[in-house]
């Protein structure tokens, strides 16, 4: 059975950035993240992926203990799955 999990990938900056890997986020980060985030209604398990900024950084480093430098790299949080 498929698992969802949710993780914030880093690329290098700028618009066509390399994926440079990922960090992943607690099973149970799903409320936490809408919290921060507010996704649309039709994404209540963001599915798509969110673009992290100064302050949805904040929020993660308090939450979750990641520290984000967001002047070296560009952050998302994204979805996936796993076995």
């Amino acid at each position: 059975m498929q698992k969802i999990i949710r993780y914030v990938s880093f690329y290098e900056k700028g618009e066509d950035g390399r994926k440079l890997g990922e960090l992943s986020l607690p099973d149970d980060s799903l409320e936490t993240l809408k919290c921060i985030f507010d996704p649309p209604l039709d994404d209540p398990f963001m599915y798509d992926n969110y673009y992290v900024t100064e302050k949805a950084a904040k929020c993660i480093k308090k939450e979750f203990g990641m520290h984000l430098e967001l002047d070296k790299y560009d952050y998302s949080v994204q979805c996936g799955y796993t076995d």
